[in-house]
């Protein structure tokens, strides 16, 4: 199955690729986790895909590493403002 080719630059796989793609088309604001992964799974995703909640914790469908290994190449932009982790696009 083909990817397109700013996929392919960006060595990104498909999870990634959706993430960049929703917080492209949101650039004026910033998500947490749950909200980015509620965005690209939609809300009452499969129970295999679901969110855990641990020791008051969400990690939302996996989206946590994805959203910070972006973050790492400079991609996507996170702040943690009030004792909330927020990703946004990075803007150049």
């Amino acid at each position: 199955m083909p990817i397109p080719r700013d996929q392919f630059d960006q060595g990104l796989d498909e999870t990634r690729s959706q993430i960049l793609k929703f917080l492209t088309e949101h650039p004026d604001q910033a998500f947490e986790v749950s909200e980015v992964a509620e965005a690209i799974y939609g809300k009452g995703s499969p129970p295999d895909i679901g969110t855990a909640i641990i020791l008051g914790l969400t990690i939302a469908f996996g989206i946590g590493t994805p959203l910070d290994d972006l973050a790492r190449k400079g991609l996507v932009q996170k702040k943690t403002i009030g004792g909330k982790t927020y990703y946004s696009i990075h803007k150049g």
